[in-house]
């Protein structure tokens, strides 16, 4: 079966490439051609690019990046490394915002990741991340999120029009769940996140060495800074 999948695969974000990965082994192990439907959504990708100067920075951040990048070149080490990675994954040629996709595919999947947060993907994308666009014999969602955001309220009618095309939906919050069930009269099922499918030799088989570390450690990944728990983690 031809599987095309369509996600947040090509931002410079650590959650969005390694849950990518995650996506495409199980179907390959299957025995399946999967291929990442390479949509360029700026919205998406270009929030993570380093930018010498942003609009919405003071002129003292802006500085700060800019120094950061030109002289000490950290976003051009981080961004390679992503770029590096993200040529792992079996991709299509680039697609744009409002272009066609030509490809044919047996199934489409859309996940995990917050795709259905509209407020994030930007409406044009809409048809691209809810799949409706194509002619596959089946539709998927895996893991799909809409973060903390309803993606429907006032236009239930039009995304259960989308939604009702799936074969499967499966999402990663419960509450989303519930509210596929509740307001759009959907059926839905949870499903974890795909970087829990791999085991651990699965991703000791990508591993690279730090060279800077010569000693057991501990990696802890947080996005807001929980300082508490990190104390806690610690003791």
């Amino acid at each position: 079966m031809k599987i095309g999948i369509v996600t947040f695969h090509n931002s410079f974000n650590y959650g969005s490439v390694l849950q990518c990965y995650a996506l495409v082994e199980p179907f390959k192990r299957f025995g399946h051609e999967v291929k990442i439907i390479n949509l360029h959504n700026p919205r998406i990708s270009d929030t993570y690019i380093y930018h010498f100067w942003r609009h919405e920075n003071n002129m003292y951040l802006n500085l700060k990046e800019t120094i950061s990048c030109l002289i000490l070149r950290k976003g051009i080490k981080r961004e390679n490394c992503f770029k590096k990675f993200i040529n792992l994954f079996p991709l299509t040629r680039q697609y744009e915002i409002g272009d066609e996709i030509d490809e044919d595919f047996d199934c489409l999947v859309c996940g995990s990741d917050q795709v259905w947060n509209t407020k994030i993907i930007g409406e044009r994308a809409i048809s691209y991340y809810f799949l409706d666009f194509g002619h596959p014999l089946k539709r998927i969602s895996y893991a799909a999120s809409s973060g903390s955001n309803r993606f429907a309220d006032g236009n239930e009618n039009f995304f259960k029009g989308i939604l009702s095309k799936f074969n499967k939906i499966g999402v990663r919050e419960f509450f989303l769940k519930k509210y596929l069930h509740e307001s759009l009269d959907l059926d839905a099922c949870f499903t974890p996140d795909p970087t829990s499918l791999l085991e651990m030799n699965d991703w000791l088989k990508i591993e690279e060495p730090v060279s800077r570390i010569h000693s057991d450690y501990l990696l802890f990944y947080t996005v807001n800074g929980y300082f508490d728990f990190y104390k806690d983690l610690i003791m």
